[in-house]
């Protein structure tokens, strides 16, 4: 095991100070945490324009003559496919936590932009704690250990947020299964094993052979790096 740079990105309302339990579990790496929604980034302004934009701003931050381990949850997942398909050799691996390889029918990707359309106006309609409350409130969450979850509106920055839920929206995302499959040495897929829809997605991927395999956190549920951050420093040392 080496030390290495680990550049790891968030995921949506999500911010750099979610992987501090992380980060204390494995002190001897440096870590890299980008802030996509902050008010303000200690590290600079990122463009969220595009997937694609996001990737290469990405890449800015790591050191000369490194090669880092990408670590991204949900969106940060989602993002990192980006980065995987324009930068692959950047990186020595890629751990993908509560990832979408990206939708492929038509409908349900206008279905996805529609949505994310109503929780734009949600945000900048309703105040905070009523907004957080239905946002924690989805199926998609209802399996993580912490059901009280919390998220401090004042972390994040409304109108970065909003643009999020257009530019980056599910919808936006061009299914990354072919990027999955030719660079599939440098993936380790990781899902919680209460998390029944992405573990779906996940056997879907070992199906078609796209992945030979994934990575089953017990008791967790879709914030994986919440629920189990001791089982998310392991796998950073694995790979390291």
């Amino acid at each position: 095991m080496q030390n290495r740079h680990i550049l790891a990105l968030h995921g949506f309302l999500g911010s750099g100070k979610d992987w501090y339990k992380v980060q204390t579990l494995t002190p001897r790496h440096q870590w890299i945490t980008p802030d996509l929604f902050s008010p303000t980034s200690p590290i600079g302004d990122i463009d969220l324009a595009s997937f694609n934009k996001l990737a290469d701003r990405l890449i800015s931050f790591i050191p000369d003559n490194t090669q880092p381990i990408f670590v991204g949850y949900s969106l940060g997942a989602r993002v990192g496919l980006h980065v995987l398909e324009r930068h692959p050799d950047r990186f020595k691996k890629f751990i993908f936590i509560s990832g979408h390889p990206g939708l492929t029918d038509k409908n349900e990707k206008e279905q996805r932009r529609i949505n994310d359309l109503v929780w734009k106006d949600k945000l900048e309609t309703t105040p905070w704690t009523e907004f957080w409350n239905e946002w924690n409130g989805q199926d998609v969450f209802k399996a993580d250990n912490d059901r009280e979850f919390s998220r401090n509106g004042r972390d994040i920055d409304p109108k970065k947020l909003a643009l999020g839920f257009t530019t980056l929206s599910l919808a936006q995302q061009e299914n990354k299964e072919t990027v999955l499959a030719k660079h599939a040495d440098k993936v380790l897929w990781v899902v919680g094993d209460k998390d029944q829809k992405f573990t779906n997605f996940a056997e879907d991927l070992k199906r078609k052979k796209i992945l030979s395999g994934y990575e089953r956190i017990f008791n967790s549920g879709h914030r994986v790096l919440f629920d189990q951050p001791s089982a998310v420093a392991d796998l950073i040392d694995q790979v390291t």
